[in-house]
C-alpha cells in the first residue's frame, strides 16, 4: 500500500482488527492511496454475470456487448473465454489462457506473468483430461463450497514459486504474502457479534466451526493430493 499523501496510518486492535485510521480531514471524492492488488480473485456468479476481469492483475476486460452476451447466455462463456480472436482490440481485449483453461487475462504479459510465477501454472486444468484429477476435484470442491479455497491455492502457489520461508513465530512472518495472515477461519465463525440480535446457540456455532474445518480439511486433501511435489511442505 502506497498512500499518495500522509492521511492515514495503520492500527490493529483486538475488537476491530487491522484497519486505517484518518489523520486528517478526508474530503468527500479526494484520493486517498492507489494500488495494485497482490492477489484477487473474480467470483464464478459474476463472471457468468459477464464481469470478466483478468485473473492476474483484476482490471475488467471485454466489451460491454460481451458482457451482456454472457450475463444472457452464461454458456457462451467459454466460447468468449477461449477465443483467440480478441487479443488486439486495444482496452477491451481478451487474452485466453494458453492452455484454453477459462482464465482470461488483459494482455499477453500477464498472462505470462500469471504462468510464470503466479500460481496459475499450477492451478491450471486446461490440459487435464481426467474429470477425477485432483485438481479438478479441488476447484468443483471450492466453487460448490467456497471460492475462498481458490484463493489460498493461488497464495500458496505464489509462496512456493517466491520460495517464501516458513516460521512457527508469526512475528517473522513479514513478507507481504505472509504478514496479513489472520486467525484461522473458524476461530472467526465462532465470535459471538455484541451487535447480532439473532445470535446462533453455542450448538449451532459448534455445528458450524466443525463444518469449516471439515471443508478446509477436504480442501486441502485434494490440493495436496493435485501437488505431490509439495506435501512436505510445512505451508
Amino acid at each position: 500500500m502506497s498512500p499518495l499523501k500522509p492521511l492515514i496510518r495503520r492500527q490493529d486492535s483486538d475488537t476491530r482488527g487491522r484497519h486505517l485510521v484518518a489523520d486528517v480531514h478526508i474530503s468527500k471524492g479526494e484520493l486517498v492511496f492507489c494500488e495494485r492488488p497482490m492477489i484477487s480473485l473474480q467470483s464464478t456468479g459474476n463472471v457468468f454475470s459477464g464481469a470478466l476481469t483478468c485473473h492476474y492483475c483484476g482490471t475488467f476486460i471485454g466489451t460491454p456487448e460481451q458482457a451482456l452476451t454472457i450475463a444472457t447466455d452464461p454458456m457462451q462463456l467459454p466460447k468468449i473465454s477461449t477465443s483467440e480472436d480478441q487479443q488486439d482490440i486495444g482496452e477491451h481485449s481478451i487474452v485466453p489462457c494458453k492452455d484454453k483453461c477459462g482464465a482470461v487475462y488483459c494482455s499477453i504479459e500477464c498472462q505470462m506473468d500469471d504462468f510464470e510465477w503466479g500460481g496459475h501454472k499450477e492451478l491450471c486444468t486446461g490440459l487435464i483430461e481426467e474429470e477425477n484429477h485432483p485438481l479438478v476435484e479441488f476447484k468443483k470442491h471450492a466453487i460448490e463450497s467456497n471460492e475462498i479455497f481458490l484463493l489460498i491455492a493461488q497464495w500458496i502457489a505464489r509462496i512456493h514459486n517466491q520460495e517464501v520461508p516458513y516460521h512457527d513465530d508469526e512475528n517473522q512472518n513479514t513478507h507481504p504474502y505472509t504478514d496479513f495472515m489472520m486467525n484461522p477461519w473458524w476461530d472467526v465463525v465462532s465470535i459471538k457479534s455484541p451487535f447480532d440480535k439473532s445470535a446462533s446457540s453455542d450448538a449451532e456455532i459448534d455445528e458450524l466451526v466443525e463444518s469449516c474445518k471439515r471443508l478446509c480439511k477436504e480442501s486441502h486433501a485434494f490440493l495436496q493430493e493435485a501437488w505431490s511435489e509439495h506435501k512436505d511442505s510445512n505451508w
